[in-house]
């Protein structure tokens, strides 16, 4: 082949895998913004599934819908609670389209955190676990 018809050839169509393409979001099967997470929990109500959960670190998914921004997990939740898979919350988001018939669990309070597992816009975690002797933190100087 001729160098100059090597380059009238039309190239190759790449293929972009599934997992980085965009995907749309919804919630109660309108447009919302979402994305992956990773909060630290809060105290939640007795009856709540993620109970005595406080200070623990686990995915979610982020849902700003209508200017609300709630969060509802994707690791997934034991049996006796519920039993919701790892990334279900993920797929209530996509593939349900934030409808009803996709179950999903609500984390009541939380704060997200960036890559460094430190709050998303700085300042201080409130949920994250004290030794007992802490004299460090704005919390413990005020207790």
């Amino acid at each position: 082949m001729s160098r100059s018809r090597m380059f009238l050839k039309k190239p190759k169509r790449l293929k972009i895998p599934r997992s980085i393409r965009m995907l749309r979001t919804y919630w109660n099967g309108e447009p919302a913004e979402c994305r992956k997470v990773r909060v630290r929990m809060g105290p939640a109500e007795p009856t709540w599934w993620c109970a005595g959960m406080e200070g623990q670190i686990r995915e979610a998914v982020r849902v700003d819908y209508r200017g609300d921004v709630f969060y509802i997990d994707n690791e997934g939740i034991p049996k006796s609670d519920g039993h919701i898979n790892p990334g279900d919350g993920w797929l209530k988001v996509t593939l349900g389209m934030g409808a009803p018939g996709y179950r999903h669990a609500s984390i009541s309070i939380c704060v997200e955190l960036d890559h460094r597992d430190r709050p998303v816009g700085g300042g201080e975690d409130p949920f994250l676990p004290h030794p007992e002797n802490c004299t460090g933190c704005l919390h413990c100087k005020v207790a």
